[in-house]
């Protein structure tokens, strides 16, 4: 029987291409038959160049052995949002028309990953300028999360179409944009891995901007361990350094595990709470310490996200500075959002961002007294299309499927979402951790721990 070349983990499929005993014309070839089996049904990609993948991954498999020895991502299949520049792509951005040629240059981001020997599949769909939660967008067709449910829901936001494609088959790496959860929602409920830095550690040169002040790119994978081993390949800090190692998981037993009782917690959909509940009843029962917390500036950041925050301001300075005309084709969601979104004068705007800025400092000490916070990712059931057509629905459940989320953003942390079972009605249900600023690798290790203990329990 043929193995299927796509189904270890990501650091022996690489190792298995560099070696030569596959070759990437075969793995992107894989990927590409699974896209064609299933891409009209779930529409995870605005555009797909599966000949142009195959054609690079052909040209590599004639590349001498010891020019692959230093690519960690030698002919891995991965998909791009659509709002990263990228070589010979053209960007949209989620909108209607092909943006300005400026959009379509390479970021550093993006570059690490071509660097490593990646291969680009395809430009995943989004929400427009990623400016929402929920995964819908009027102007192209909406990725739909199937999950082996009987029930197709939307696959979160923005980045809408990056965990699509990981259930898809088609790439074993998504790259995505994350302002107040839009990697970490796409995951969770897709039942994928979703990784967002603390802010600042990599580079948005070359990312079309939503809100500069807590825009960050991200990347979801089929695992956690799929994610340290992403991590260690591209993570600039790393690189510079030259201090990279394979991640081993922490040991449980050392580990300390935040609780807070408020705000994450309430009002969860039916099955939500307890999943992740009896997922940290499991860690307890391995030697995980768990004390309540008491996170400072928490709610009060919150209350400033929701009455508006910062991004409505600083996606309406974008577009009329850098695309006005394309202000009269937004989404009518997007359109309304940005319509009840404040406008502050500059003396306001950076009384608000400084305010933040000093909560984030609070708050990250609050939170130094624990290794990670853990909390549900997504505190609601992934809604069907049908289930936010108005307007008044869209709102809430947009607002809903942020609230957890949106903190790492709002506060400078680091955070990862991991699954941990289904709930009530058979949707992925996401534990999210949250640790402190400058702490990412320590977290992907803690989340390895976890991926492994939790791994026969669901």
């Amino acid at each position: 029987m043929t193995t299927d070349p796509l189904s270890k983990d990501l650091a022996a499929i690489a190792r298995n291409v560099r070696s030569g005993r596959i070759s990437a014309t075969e793995l992107i070839r894989t990927a590409s038959r699974r896209h064609l089996e299933r891409g009209d049904e779930l529409n995870a990609y605005r555009s797909w160049d599966g000949n142009g993948a195959i054609q690079l991954a052909q040209r590599m498999d004639c590349t001498r052995a010891e020019r692959r020895g230093n690519k960690p991502l030698w002919g891995i299949p991965i998909s791009v949002k659509d709002l990263f520049g990228q070589k010979e792509a053209d960007t949209y951005a989620g909108s209607s028309k092909r943006l300005p040629e400026k959009w379509e240059t390479e970021g550093p981001f993006v570059s690490a990953f071509r660097q490593a020997g990646a291969i680009f599949v395809g430009r995943t769909n989004m929400v427009e300028f990623a400016f929402g939660a929920v995964g819908a967008n009027s102007h192209w067709p909406e990725p739909r999360n199937l999950c082996g449910m009987a029930v197709s829901r939307l696959a979160g936001g923005s980045s809408s179409g990056a965990g699509v494609s990981l259930c898809e088959g088609s790439a074993l790496v998504a790259l995505g944009s994350d302002t107040a959860g839009s990697v970490r929602i796409p995951a969770s409920v897709t039942g994928t891995v979703g990784f967002k830095p603390s802010n600042g550690r990599w580079s948005t040169k070359g990312m079309v901007p939503l809100s500069p002040t807590f825009d960050s790119p991200g990347f979801l994978t089929r695992t956690v361990r799929d994610a340290a081993y992403v991590f260690d390949a591209i993570d600039p800090i790393l690189r510079r350094s030259g201090t990279a190692s394979a991640l081993c998981p922490a040991d449980l037993r050392t580990v300390t595990m935040g609780r807070v009782e408020q705000h994450f917690w309430d009002a969860c959909d039916p099955g939500i709470a307890e999943r992740v509940e009896g997922a940290l009843n499991e860690l307890s029962r391995v030697g995980v310490q768990q004390v309540c917390l008491e996170m400072d500036g928490l709610s009060e950041a919150y209350s400033l996200f929701a009455d508006g925050g910062l991004a409505a301001s600083e996606f309406r300075e974008f577009l009329g500075a850098e695309l006005p005309e394309w202000s009269d084709t937004l989404d009518a969601r997007v359109a309304a959002r940005l319509d009840v979104g404040p406008e502050y004068g500059s003396l306001a705007y950076h009384q608000r961002r400084s305010r933040f800025e000093a909560l984030g400092k609070s708050a990250n000490l609050s939170l130094s007294r624990v290794d990670v916070l853990a909390t549900p990712t997504v505190p609601i059931t992934a809604p069907r299309s049908a289930d936010v057509k108005s307007a008044t629905a869209y709102h809430r459940t947009n607002l809903a499927i942020l609230r957890n989320t949106c903190v790492a953003n709002l506060l400078n942390f680091c955070a990862l979402t991991l699954p941990v079972g289904l709930d009530d009605e058979g949707v992925p249900v996401g534990l999210q951790l949250i640790s402190p600023a400058g702490n990412d690798r320590n977290l992907i290790k803690i989340g390895l721990a976890i991926e492994e203990c939790l791994s026969a329990t669901w």
